[in-house]
């Protein structure tokens, strides 16, 4: 993980890469807004699903697959959209200021040389 590596070579705590894993989860967009932007709910279906969420511990796509206003591959598919749309971890670093931009951008390509070379050796 790249995030480990930063902390290797002592450009980042362990602390730092907690607070910015939270930062890249916060960052996503969420599930409601992701399936409305696709035409998969509106806006009433999209309320209804939050209204609903106070009363029970489901997930927004679980609820929303429970009360028939998405289909499983519906789900699936605002589900794999989330998880694309998430900020690379770096780009999160820099943002915070935790760590500059150009020293990212040589730890990452060390990071990558590092990966492929323990890949060959396999």
């Amino acid at each position: 993980m790249f995030g480990k590596h930063l902390i290797a070579r002592g450009l980042l705590t362990e602390q730092q890469l907690i607070q910015a894993l939270e930062q890249q989860g916060s960052l996503r967009p969420s599930i409601g807004r992701l399936a409305f932007e696709r035409g998969f709910l509106d806006l009433d279906q999209v309320v209804a699903v939050i209204d609903a969420q106070a009363k029970s511990e489901l997930r927004f796509c679980a609820l929303a697959v429970e009360m028939r206003f998405l289909t499983t591959p519906q789900r699936e598919a605002l589900l794999a959209a989330q998880a694309e749309a998430r900020l690379p971890l770096g780009q999160v670093l820099a943002m915070m200021g935790v760590v500059p931009a150009d020293t990212l951008e040589e730890e990452l390509d060390a990071y990558n040389d590092a990966k492929q070379a323990a890949a060959e050796e396999s």
